[in-house]
């Protein structure tokens, strides 16, 4: 695209479904809107797009996010990073004997705070140490998932309603839960909401 060559960067689809690598590019040069806006349509075209090679501070992480709207602690306030409650860990380490994060999370397939009022349109994932081998984070489109269904199934969809459920996905983690106050949420699946959740995008670093 012109905005790619113009920033002099790469971008390569990662499969015919989803998804799309960037190289070349430091996300604390997106201060501009029309470099945001280049990043945004790249999310509505891919739905999940990683940029490779990225070196971040907390702070430079939280300022890059806040370009796509207000920031959404998670609602496990015991695995947020001292000093950035924007920041949710994920990590199987200990130190002193104590989880330095969650390592019982993304376990099934799951979309981040759909039932919350104010659903997220993005999330951002960080990776600062990885496997090489095994732990892969995978992803799927729903958004092909529901154009694949045949008009009819969609009718028959339409005006169910869907069950958010913390409960039902963690049930492993029920003290957690119930410290959190995390409740069910009942939603009516609407094209709307459709339409709402085709927005959704996923920037992984």
């Amino acid at each position: 695209s012109a905005p790619a060559r113009a920033l002099g960067v790469s971008i390569s689809p990662l499969s015919p479904m989803l998804g799309a690598e960037v190289r070349g590019f430091d996300v604390r040069k997106a201060t501009d809107a029309a470099t945001h806006q280049w990043i945004v349509g790249l999310l509505d075209k891919f739905q999940m797009v990683v940029f490779r090679d990225q070196s971040l501070l907390p702070d430079e992480l939280t300022a890059f996010a806040r370009r796509f709207g207000p920031l959404q602690p998670h609602i496990l306030d015991q695995f947020h990073l001292p000093g950035n409650p924007e920041i949710y860990i994920l990590s199987n380490l200990k130190e002193d004997g104590r989880p330095i994060g969650n390592a019982n999370d993304g376990i099934t397939w799951h979309t981040d705070l759909t039932g919350d009022e104010h659903a997220l349109v993005y999330t951002i994932l960080y990776s600062l140490e990885v496997p090489t081998s095994g732990g892969d984070t995978l992803f799927a489109s729903t958004q092909r998932a529901w154009d694949a269904l045949p008009a009819e199934r969609k009718r028959e969809l339409l005006g169910k309603r869907a069950i958010h459920s913390y409960e039902q996905l963690y049930n492993s983690r029920r003290r957690m839960l119930d410290e959190a106050g995390i409740p069910n949420d009942y939603q009516p699946l609407t094209e709307e909401q459709i339409s709402r959740y085709r927005r959704d995008g996923f920037i992984a670093l």
